[in-house]
C-alpha cells in the first residue's frame, strides 16, 4: 500500500482556556474518525499545536513561526465574537448523538459544546478538502531578500497549493456534527440562531432567529403567523418581566433643557409666570401638558426642565426660527411651545410628529345677507316653478269645463264667456280652498281632491322658504375668496413672529398692506377699525389659532377658501436626538386615545361655544325638480279620468236608445188613450223625433233623466191634435 502524504496543518490556541483545550480534543477526534473510515484517502495532516499564550501578539508570532518555521498549509483558530444571549442552534441528530455518547465517555462525563462540534466539523472539512488536491504540489516556494528595508513577513514563504486549497474549502459541503457545513465568502453561515435568557439557575431559552422567517418561538409550528412571532417573556433583574425603566435610556443622565417660547397672546398654548418672592418660572398651557404627558409615557425616565425663551428683560423673543437655531447651536436641549413644523427649521432640527390640526387659512368678517324689497314673496320659487303652476291651473280649468259640461244642465246652458269666468275661478279658488258650490261631475270631484293635495305641499313649502327668508339670520363672507382680497387691495393681518408674514409676501401681498397683531383682541379691534383707518379686512393664520378667535368671536367672522397646508405644532430636537422616534410614538399613542380630547377640553374649551365656524347656507329656492312627481301625479290622474268618462260615454250611447224610447212610450200611455192606429204612429213619430236629445243626455244620473223625460212627454203633448188628447 502507497504512504499517505504528509500535509502539516497548523493550530493556534490559548492552551490556558477550556474552550481551546475542548476545541482541540474535538479536531483530534474529528482526524481519528475521519481516516478510520476513509483510510484509502491518499492524504493525512498531521497537527501542530502553538500557544497564543492569550495575547494577539503571541497568536500572530505563533502563526508566523507555523508558516515560516514548520511550513503549514493552512492554519486553525478559533475566531467566535460572543453576543449576549445569542447562541448557534445545533439541531439534534443520529451523528451529533453518537459523538456526544463517545466524548463523554473519552473524557469523563465532560460535555461536548457547539465550539467543540465546530471544530470537529471544521477538521473534517479541511481533511476532504486536502484529499481533493492531492495532486497538487505540496511544497513551499521560499523567497529571502537581502536588503535591509525588508520584514519578516516578506520572507515568509508561499505554499504552492494555498489557491487550490481555498478553493477546495469553498466547494466543500457536507452535513456535519454541528449541521450543514458550507463557507460564504470564507465563513461558515449559521442559519438559526437561539435566543436565551441568563437567569441564576442557567440558560432559559426564549425563542429563535431563523435567516427566512426571523425571530419565532418554536421551530416545530408554522413559522408564517403572528403567533409564532410572539417570543417567551423576558425575566428581568427583580424577577420582573416589566422593562426596568432607565435601561433602554438613549439619552445622556443629565436634566435636559427645554426652550418655551414666551408669549403675549394666545397663552392658551404656552403661558410663562414668574414668582414675585422667588422670581422662578412656571409653564403652563395646552402644548406643555401635552409634552409632560409624553414623557410620562415613555419607556426610560427623562430629567427635564423648562427654560423660558425671553430676553433679559423678562419680554417676548418673537422669532421662533432664533429659538429653534439655538437647539441647533447646543444651548437648549429641546424646544417645546406652539413651533411649527416647517422646512427650512427641519434642515437644523428634528421634528417628532404633529400633534396638531394642519392648515392655515384666511378670516374675514361675515355680513347679514336677508332677502330684502318689495318682491321677495317671489323667490321662494324659481320662474320655472311659478310658470308650472300657472299651467297647472289652466289645465286644471280646461279638465273642469270638459267634466262639468257633459254633467251640469245649468253650466251647458250658459254662455262661452260665463264657462271661462266660472270654470277658472273654481280652480284657482281651490288654492285657498274657497269653492264652495258643488261639482256636477264625478270625474271633477277625484280631480278636485288631487289637485287639492298638491296645492296643500306647494302652499306649505312656499310658506316655510318665505319664512326662513325674511325670518333668519344669513349670515354671508364679505369676501369669498383670497383672489378678492387681491383685487380690492385690503389690509391683512398676520400674528407677531409668525411664519405666515413671508408666506403673504410671497403670494404676492404687499408688505405696507400687513398689519401684526398678538391677541385675540387686538386682531378683533383690527377687524373693527377696517382698512380705511388702519386697521384689517381680513387675517392669515394657522388654524389653532383661528380656532381660539373663532371661539371668542364665531357670530362675527368667517373661514374663507382656500386652506393652505402647513404640517402643524411640532416638539424640536437636535439633529440625530435619539428620542424622536419615541416621543412621535408616544404622540401617536396620545392622539389616539382620550387624553388628548381631555387636554384639549382643559385648554381649548372656547370651542364648544362655536362649533361650526363657517357661516349658515342661505334658503334655496324651490324649483320644479322638487315637485315634478305631484305635477306627473295630477297630469296621470286627469288622463285617467278623461279616459273612463269618453268610455262611460260610449256603453251609455249604445244602451241609452231603447231604455230612453221605452220610459217615454210608458209615460205617454199611462196619461190617456192615444187614439186610432195613425194617431200612434203619428205620436211615435214625434217621440223618435225628440230621441236624440234623449240620447245626448243619457251621462246624467237618474234625477236629471226623470226630469228630462217629462220634458218629453209634453212634446209629445203638444204634438197631438186636442181632439186626441182629452183624456191627457
Amino acid at each position: 500500500m502507497e504512504k499517505a502524504i504528509q500535509v502539516k496543518v497548523g493550530i493556534v490556541l490559548d492552551t490556558n482556556v477550556t474552550l481551546a483545550d475542548s476545541s482541540l480534543r474535538a479536531i483530534n477526534m474529528s482526524l481519528s474518525d475521519f481516516y478510520d473510515t476513509h483510510n484509502s484517502f491518499k492524504t493525512r495532516i498531521v497537527l501542530d499545536v502553538r500557544d497564543s499564550k492569550e495575547t494577539v501578539v503571541g497568536a500572530a508570532a505563533s502563526a508566523l513561526y507555523l508558516i515560516k518555521k514548520r511550513e503549514v498549509v493552512a492554519i486553525i483558530g478559533p475566531d467566535m465574537q460572543g453576543v449576549l444571549g445569542v447562541k448557534t442552534y445545533i439541531s439534534s441528530s443520529k451523528e451529533l448523538t453518537y459523538l456526544e455518547a463517545r466524548w463523554r465517555k473519552r473524557f469523563g462525563g465532560e460535555e461536548l459544546n457547539q465550539f467543540g462540534c465546530w471544530a470537529y466539523d471544521a477538521a473534517t472539512a479541511l481533511a476532504m478538502s486536502i484529499e481533493a488536491i492531492s495532486n497538487v504540489n505540496m511544497s513551499f516556494n521560499k523567497s529571502s531578500r537581502n536588503d535591509d528595508i525588508g520584514t519578516d513577513l516578506d520572507d515568509l514563504g508561499v505554499a504552492l497549493s494555498g489557491p487550490k486549497l481555498l478553493q477546495a474549502l469553498s466547494n466543500v459541503s457536507f452535513k456535519g456534527v454541528a449541521g450543514r457545513f458550507q463557507l460564504k465568502d470564507g465563513k461558515l453561515e449559521a442559519t438559526i440562531f437561539k435566543i436565551i435568557n441568563i437567569e441564576e439557575s442557567g440558560e432559559r431559552m426564549i425563542g429563535f432567529w431563523n435567516s427566512k422567517v426571523g425571530l419565532v418561538n418554536s421551530l416545530k409550528v408554522n413559522q408564517t403567523g403572528i403567533n409564532s412571532r410572539r417570543l417567551r417573556p423576558i425575566i428581568w433583574p427583580g424577577e420582573s418581566i416589566l422593562v426596568p425603566k432607565g435601561w433602554e435610556s438613549p439619552i445622556n443622565p443629565k436634566k435636559l433643557r427645554i426652550a418655551v417660547p414666551r408669549k403675549d397672546g394666545f397663552k392658551e398654548f404656552v403661558k410663562v409666570t414668574r414668582d414675585g418672592n422667588t422670581n422662578v418660572p412656571t409653564v403652563t398651557g395646552f402644548c406643555i401638558d401635552v409634552f409632560d404627558k409624553v414623557m410620562e409615557e415613555m419607556p426610560y425616565n427623562v430629567d427635564y426642565e423648562y427654560v423660558p425663551f425671553e430676553t433679559p428683560d423678562g419680554k417676548s423673543i418673537a422669532s421662533y426660527d432664533e429659538m429653534v437655531y439655538k437647539v441647533f447651536l447646543g444651548e437648549f436641549d429641546g424646544a417645546v411651545g406652539d413651533t411649527t413644523i416647517l422646512y427650512n427649521r427641519s434642515t437644523y432640527v428634528d421634528f417628532a410628529l404633529p400633534y396638531t390640526e394642519t392648515g392655515i387659512v384666511f378670516v374675514v368678517p361675515v355680513k347679514d345677507d336677508r332677502e330684502k324689497g318689495e318682491w321677495v314673496f317671489l323667490k321662494p320659487l324659481t320662474k320655472e316653478l311659478w310658470f308650472l303652476i300657472g299651467a297647472s291651473f289652466l289645465y286644471i280649468g280646461i279638465m273642469v269645463w270638459i267634466f262639468e259640461n257633459q254633467a251640469d244642465y245649468d253650466f251647458k246652458s250658459q254662455n262661452t264667456a260665463d264657462k271661462m269666468s266660472n270654470v277658472f275661478y273654481f280652480s284657482f279658488s281651490t288654492l285657498f280652498f274657497a269653492h264652495r258650490k258643488p261639482s256636477e261631475s264625478f270625474y271633477t270631484r277625484v280631480l278636485v281632491v288631487v289637485w287639492c293635495f298638491v296645492l296643500l305641499i306647494l302652499t306649505q313649502s312656499y310658506t316655510a322658504t318665505l319664512t326662513s327668508m325674511l325670518t333668519v339670520q344669513e349670515l354671508q363672507p364679505t369676501v369669498k375668496h383670497m383672489d378678492d382680497l387681491k383685487k380690492t387691495g385690503v389690509n391683512i393681518g398676520y400674528q407677531s413672529g409668525s411664519f405666515t408674514f413671508e408666506r403673504l409676501k410671497q403670494m404676492g401681498y404687499d408688505e405696507s398692506s400687513l398689519k401684526a397683531y398678538d391677541t385675540p383682541q387686538e386682531m378683533h379691534e383690527l377687524f373693527l377699525n377696517k382698512s380705511s383707518n388702519g386697521g384689517i379686512d381680513a387675517a392669515f393664520d394657522e388654524v389653532a389659532y383661528i380656532k381660539i378667535f373663532m371661539a371668542k368671536y364665531c357670530s362675527q367672522y368667517s373661514i374663507i377658501e382656500p386652506n393652505f397646508k402647513a404640517d402643524g405644532f411640532g416638539f424640536a430636537f437636535p439633529l440625530g436626538s435619539p428620542m424622536v422616534s419615541d416621543i412621535s410614538r408616544q404622540i401617536l399613542n396620545l392622539t389616539e386615545g382620550e387624553t388628548m380630547r381631555a387636554i384639549e377640553n382643559k385648554w381649548l374649551v372656547g370651542e364648544k361655544r362655536c362649533l361650526d365656524s363657517t357661516t349658515p347656507d342661505s334658503p334655496i329656492p324651490l324649483d320644479h325638480h322638487s315637485f315634478q312627481v305631484l305635477f306627473l301625479i295630477v297630469f296621470v290622474a286627469s288622463l285617467i279620468l278623461l279616459l273612463l268618462m269618453l268610455a262611460s260615454k260610449m256603453y251609455q250611447r249604445r244602451q241609452g236608445n231603447d231604455q230612453y224610447y221605452n220610459v217615454a212610450h210608458e209615460e205617454v200611455n199611462e196619461e190617456g188613450n192615444v187614439g186610432d192606429g195613425d194617431e200612434a204612429d203619428t205620436n211615435e213619430h214625434h217621440v223618435l223625433e225628440v230621441h236624440p236629445l234623449l240620447v245626448q243626455e243619457g251621462s246624467v244620473r237618474h234625477r236629471r233623466r226623470k226630469k228630462l223625460v217629462s220634458k218629453t212627454i209634453e212634446l209629445v203633448r203638444t204634438a197631438v191634435p186636442p181632439s186626441r188628447t182629452n183624456s191627457v
